[in-house]
């Protein structure tokens, strides 16, 4: 089971989180210690219950002075947005007021002006955004903000309103912390023999064991492993997806359909859900209604099991199957259409999914490395380093399908159908796959490097605002295209003319090391790639919004094998 010394000293308990913190900061003026806290903010508050719906924020023009420091898009809603206030320490009423007062006034400039929103496959469409605050602080401010509540200061009757619309939320140190311990174990650590103990005694039979877990059991364990008991879990917390907000039409999801089980009725949990799913590479029966797993994973049951976490119900059951087995894959793709997961994801879940590319990462000179290593960093370098472990799974992902793709447009529309199964099925049985995702780290951390190098002036500004999209972090399978042209035009391959698994896995290689030796040439080959998509968009002749509108549908359909040819020309 785990011990505290699992994880570094500073995320033991507040107090050392906070004087880890203090540490950081010394000697580093006020504006300094704002932005330093801001940029922990942005990559922290997408793990967080408050964050989780929305997608990663690019990165913000701060206004420190104007209410919202970072904002951030909804995952499947347009017309909303979270806007954060960022403050490192907050320590009267007073600092709340302000804040608050901050948020009132940037409500009334944007309510009633139309935000073009610009839809990148279809057209630029106005609507009314619907804002939700947060405050984020290294402090301690529930007793404040009661205190607050209770004062006849004019913001609160605004305060009170977000709160009754559910658009207000914050974050101090101790859920800073809670998160924080969270995201390390799931990047770093992984569950070696955890306990359960069920309600009743199991039914065995043969390697599968059968139990009724309670609730507060299953919150039990996700608080001793955190994150990393869903090592092999398919998808990770996907969010209740719109935080309940059902006006205007929308349809309840799978996820809120949970938590209203678990706040309203949660004793018809056990009757309304399906369950979970583990496995274990070891299962010991330590009594009639105690189980130890070995190298336990949650295979099934992700959404279920955070949904209890966050609703933290009173009382309910949930069916758990334990599996003892050294192979997860079956169990998890057929237990896995509980939630509607695209079909490209469950079946690429198998070869290439987040949990595997941090195994494979933290064995690279490209991550942080090893738990004892990442012990001596600091909460900055850790919390940064796992986001930009996040970004490059995203373009990671993208490079992946392409090449095992029947063409590498299918990096743009991701379709299920047009991977090549044999491919993957053959990168599956290599026991030496690692080398091929080693290599395409490489190749990524020289594509981010080359896309760098186009964002510091190679380009006219007016080129530089009409592919923006290109640097934004939630675009990853533009940068994804860009690199698979020049990937393919470095080896010289036309569009996915790879006979078989090993001239691929060869071929990657072969350039990955290539490109150590000389990093200049890729450089180049990344460039040009990248004009030659930007040329082929521009001969449209169509006037910028336009080419903005049609940009996804177009990238998406570009002749690649022509493309790689026009490369050969600039």
């Amino acid at each position: 089971m785990h011990q505290p010394n699992d994880l570094p000293e500073f995320l033991s308990d507040y107090g050392s989180l906070y004087s880890h913190l203090q540490g950081q900061m010394e000697g580093l003026n006020t504006v300094q210690i704002g932005d330093k806290f801001a940029t922990l903010a942005e990559h922290l508050i997408p793990h967080t219950e408050s964050g989780q719906d929305f997608e990663r924020s690019t990165k913000s023009k701060r206004s420190w002075d104007k209410g919202v420091d970072i904002s951030f898009k909804h995952r499947t809603e347009a017309d909303i947005e979270l806007r954060a206030q960022v403050k490192y320490t907050i320590s009267s009423v007073d600092d709340i007021d302000l804040i608050i007062s901050k948020f009132r006034d940037y409500e009334n400039t944007t309510k009633n002006s139309s935000q073009g929103e610009l839809n990148f496959n279809s057209e630029i469409h106005n609507q009314e955004i619907q804002n939700n605050y947060l405050i984020i602080t290294a402090s301690k401010i529930a007793n404040i903000i009661s205190r607050y509540e209770k004062t006849q200061r004019p913001s609160v009757e605004f305060y009170k309103q977000l709160v009754a619309d559910n658009r207000f939320q914050h974050i101090d140190g101790e859920e800073i912390l809670k998160v924080f311990q969270s995201v390390y174990r799931s990047a770093y650590i992984r569950p070696h023999t955890i306990q359960v103990k069920l309600e009743k005694p199991f039914i065995r039979f043969e390697n599968v064991y059968i139990g009724i877990i309670p609730c507060h059991e299953l919150r039990r364990v996700y608080q001793e492993t955190g994150d990393s008991i869903f090592f092999e879990n398919i998808r990770e917390w996907l969010g209740f997806q719109g935080n309940k907000v059902k006006s205007g039409g929308r349809r309840e999801t799978v996820n809120e359909a949970i938590a209203t089980t678990l706040e309203d009725c949660p004793e018809k949990m056990l009757e309304r859900n399906n369950g979970i799913a583990l496995r274990a590479s070891k299962i010991t029966a330590a009594s009639e209604t105690t189980l130890l797993l070995k190298d336990a994973s949650i295979v099934n049951g992700c959404q279920t099991t955070m949904s209890i976490f966050f609703s933290n119900p009173k009382s309910g059951h949930v069916l758990a199957k334990f599996v003892e087995t050294d192979d997860s894959w079956e169990i998890a793709k057929s237990a896995n259409f509980q939630t509607p997961i695209e079909r490209v994801e469950l079946e690429l879940a198998r070869y290439l999914r987040p949990q595997l590319v941090r195994v494979v990462g933290a064995e690279t000179s490209y991550k942080v490395g090893n738990t004892k290593e990442a012990h001596n960093k600091s909460a900055f370098s850790i919390l940064d380093q796992i986001y930009k472990d996040e970004v490059c799974y995203d373009e990671l992902k993208s490079i992946f399908i392409g090449l095992f793709s029947r063409s590498a447009n299918n990096a743009i529309s991701a379709n299920y159908t047009e991977l090549r199964i044999d491919l993957l099925k053959s990168f599956e049985d290599d026991p030496d796959k690692n080398m091929l995702l080693e290599s395409l780290f490489l190749l990524h951390s020289r594509s981010a490097a080359a896309m760098e190098t186009l964002k510091e002036g190679i380009l006219k500004a007016e080129i530089m605002d009409l592919f923006k999209r290109f640097w934004k972090e939630d675009k990853p399978s533009y940068r994804g295209f860009v690199s698979l042209l020049a990937i393919f035009s470095s080896i010289s391959v036309q569009d996915n003319k790879f006979d078989n698994y090993q001239t691929l896995k060869s071929s990657v290689i072969h350039l990955s090391n290539q490109i150590e030796s000389t990093p200049e040439i890729f450089l180049e080959t990344y460039i040009k790639a990248f004009k030659c998509i930007a040329i082929d968009v521009l001969k449209s002749g169509e006037d910028k919004d336009k080419m903005l509108q049609s940009m996804y549908r177009h990238i998406g359909a570009i002749n690649f094998d022509n493309a790689l040819m026009t490369i050969s020309l600039i």
